[in-house]
C-alpha cells in the first residue's frame, strides 16, 4: 500500500478528523471541524454549503448510495445529488447531532445534545414518547434484535425495544 498525506484542501487544514466512512464505490467521506470532504479517484474536495464549513460529527451510510451526516448545525442526508436538511426548522429537537445508528428498516436513530433520541423514518422526524433522565445522548446502537441502545451523559445506558424503555446505571 501507499501512504497518502493530505495536509490541506483548498486552504482547509486536515489536522483533525471527526469521522470517516468508505462507501461501496470506494469513496472516502471525511468529516472535520471545518466541513465534509470526499476522496475518490478525483482530488479531495469539500462539499457545498451547508456542509463546507460546519463541524461534522458522525457519518453513516444509508440505503442505496445515501450518506447521513451529523453536524453541530443539524442532520443532513446526501441523496442522489441533493442535500436534505433535518434541523430544528424541520422539527428536530436539537441541531447538535452527536451519534447516528442505521436500523434494519432503513430508518436512522439520532443521538442529540439536549434534544434526546430521535428517529427519522421515510423522511419524517419521529420523537419517541419516552421520558429520559438526560437529553444528552452520547452514543446510539441498533442491535440485531431491533433494540435501540443509547448512552446518556452522566446517566448511564438505556434500551428502547418497541415501546418498552429500560434505564440502567
Amino acid at each position: 500500500g501507499t501512504f497518502l498525506a493530505i495536509p490541506s484542501v483548498q486552504g482547509h487544514p486536515l489536522t483533525a478528523i471527526n469521522a470517516l466512512r468508505e462507501d461501496s464505490d470506494g469513496v472516502l467521506w471525511i468529516g472535520t471541524p471545518k466541513g465534509l470532504f470526499r476522496l475518490s479517484d478525483r482530488p479531495l474536495s469539500p462539499l457545498p454549503a451547508p456542509l463546507d464549513t460546519t463541524e461534522i460529527t458522525p457519518i453513516r451510510l444509508g440505503a442505496g448510495k445515501s450518506v447521513w451526516v451529523g453536524t453541530r448545525k443539524g442532520l443532513y442526508l446526501l441523496q442522489q445529488g441533493h442535500i436534505i436538511p433535518f434541523t430544528t426548522r424541520q422539527g428536530m429537537p436539537s441541531d447538535d447531532i452527536i451519534s447516528l445508528a442505521l436500523a434494519p428498516d432503513g430508518s436512522i436513530w439520532v443521538g442529540t445534545l439536549a434534544g434526546g433520541l430521535v428517529q427519522i423514518r421515510d423522511g419524517r422526524i419521529l420523537i419517541p414518547p419516552i421520558h429520559l433522565p438526560s437529553k444528552d445522548i452520547q452514543s446510539v446502537l441498533v442491535d440485531r434484535n431491533g433494540s435501540i441502545w443509547f448512552a446518556m451523559d452522566r446517566h448511564g445506558i438505556g434500551r428502547l425495544h418497541g415501546d418498552r424503555l429500560e434505564i440502567g446505571r
